[in-house]
């Protein structure tokens, strides 16, 4: 009801709050009817993402970001990075950084 009765209505706070109801509202149908092994979010890419911070390792890479640029939430990056690598997204990115670090003899 309250949606339906705000409609019509685009100031921001309006706008605002339908995005939080319908937001609120598809995650309940989400917990409520779905799986629990579903997963609405996108796989990451992970060849495209590692090329990604081969080319950017002297930039600040940060799990947030790189989950940004995969259009996935950070959750979803570091399952996938932890499956396929055994390693958190940081060591993952870590690991990067050291093989092309200079060597120390």
């Amino acid at each position: 009801q309250a949606l339906y009765f705000q409609r019509h209505r685009q100031d921001p706070d309006i706008v605002l709050y339908r995005e939080s109801i319908s937001e609120a509202l598809i995650q309940h149908l989400k917990l409520a009817h779905l799986d629990a092994t579903s997963d609405f979010t996108a796989k990451p890419n992970l060849d495209r993402l590692k090329n990604y911070i081969l080319a950017n390792l002297n930039r600040k890479l940060t799990v947030s970001k790189l989950a940004q640029l995969e259009e996935t939430t950070t959750q979803s990056l570091q399952k996938a990075v932890r499956t396929q690598y055994g390693q958190s997204v940081y060591q993952w990115v870590t690991t990067f950084r050291l093989e092309r670090s200079p060597k120390l003899d």
